[in-house]
């Protein structure tokens, strides 16, 4: 009789005929906040943050050093259904690399992002993102991943760009949102010139977009002031150092969705 070897992160090997692959959500972590696993005081500052993760510690350790702005707080009960959550006002930041001080290098990354815009983006500064990686001030390294708040526009832009492209021709995903303020999840995987992004209970959307890649996270800010700007909440972050599967997507998204209530 055949039987399957199941190993660690739900890959199985030599799995039984017609056997469907259990989703790998658990493998090439860089790392991985979840608010609810962060112990302090509601509404006290965050200036470190202590990520999970299962590669190297340098992409694990999250600080407010390598802003130039405040560090972000903790609500006991802003996020989902009453769950914590990470707040920034608009002027708050934190970063896990710098130009003199990268984290690992990887051009095929997947983010996981359960947020909750408390601004329309056009009430937001233009530097503002969700997060940015450390392309632009590396001059080995030009390319770089985000994902935006538009402002003229109230939307999400996903991309990966490499500054020698003109942005034309690599546009990325632009996510409408028109006066929605709700929770919402995205899931993106920056492929090396294309990208899958699912946002919320929306189909997966291919885009093309540059190349570009992870050096390290600023969440809140873009890498060009370092300024914070973003108005919103984020109670679980992730990053893979690879590209989720579409079937990868739709579990973590099931997952997410399970657990926080959003559809």
């Amino acid at each position: 009789m055949a039987l399957a070897r199941i190993l660690y992160g739900g890959e199985i090997t030599n799995p039984l005929p017609n056997h469907p692959r259990i989703p790998d959500l658990e493998s090439d972590i860089l790392y991985e906040i979840d608010a609810a696993r962060i112990s302090a005081a509601n509404g006290a500052a965050l200036p470190v943050i202590q990520a999970t993760g299962n590669m190297g510690a340098r992409d694990r350790l999250f600080d407010n050093t390598r802003s130039e702005a405040s560090p972000p707080t903790w609500s006991a009960n802003g996020g989902p259904g009453g769950a914590p959550a990470i707040v920034f006002d608009g002027a708050t930041a934190i970063a896990n690399a710098s130009a003199a001080n990268p984290a690992s290098r990887h051009s095929v990354t997947t983010y996981v992002l359960v947020g909750k815009y408390d601004a329309l983006p056009a009430n937001m500064a233009a530097s503002a993102r969700w997060l940015t990686s450390f392309g632009p001030l590396n001059v080995d390294d030009p390319g770089y991943q985000y994902i935006q708040p538009v402002a003229a526009t109230n939307e999400t832009r996903l991309r990966a760009y490499d500054q020698t492209v003109d942005p034309a021709s690599a546009p990325g995903l632009l996510i409408p949102l028109g006066t929605d303020l709700d929770w919402f999840i995205l899931i993106c995987a920056f492929r090396g010139g294309s990208g899958l992004a699912k946002y919320s209970a929306s189909p997966l959307q291919e885009f093309v977009t540059g190349t570009g890649d992870y050096r390290g996270s600023l969440v809140g800010a873009g890498a060009g002031s370092w300024q914070g700007s973003l108005i919103g909440k984020i109670t679980y972050l992730k990053a893979h150092a690879r590209a989720l599967s579409p079937d990868e997507i739709e579990a973590q998204y099931l997952v997410l969705s399970r657990r926080f209530g959003i559809g």
